[in-house]
């Protein structure tokens, strides 16, 4: 499935891609960690957890498929698994259950800034920061 993510820091590029794996709760604070296949360079993975992702329509898919020449679903060799840049961590599978023994990674350090424009122009910045 592709699929656009939600508020996301990087390009467009980081917000477009197709499903490659979802490992169930164990994304940053227990949220499913979706590994997504992303356009350009022969095609490279990407973790996203803690977001929304929306489904695209036929159409949409049809305009963003040939960005993924490269690498598509229907081409993929899931055979292989996929790893998070560790040979331990290595999953085969598309719905993946965690592992015996997973601790939940809680977030500790993490930042998310929000601005609030009023109607008159105004801006009111909410820095949350995760302890």
């Amino acid at each position: 499935m592709f699929v656009k993510t939600g508020p996301h820091g990087g390009s467009m590029r980081g917000s477009i891609g197709w499903v490659a794996q979802v490992r169930l709760k164990q994304g940053q604070f227990g949220s499913d960690n979706y590994i997504l296949c992303h356009a350009g360079n022969g095609g490279w993975l990407m973790q996203h957890s803690n977001n929304v992702f929306y489904p695209l329509n036929p159409d949409e898919v049809e305009l963003v498929r040939p960005f993924f020449a490269d690498r598509l679903p229907e081409n993929e060799d899931f055979s292989r698994g996929y790893t998070l840049g560790s040979e331990e961590t290595r999953a085969f599978g598309f719905l993946i259950d965690p592992p015996e023994g997973f601790e939940t990674r809680g977030g500790e350090g993490a930042r998310m800034r929000m601005t609030t424009i009023d109607a008159d122009g105004s801006k009111t910045l909410t820095e949350t920061v995760f302890l």
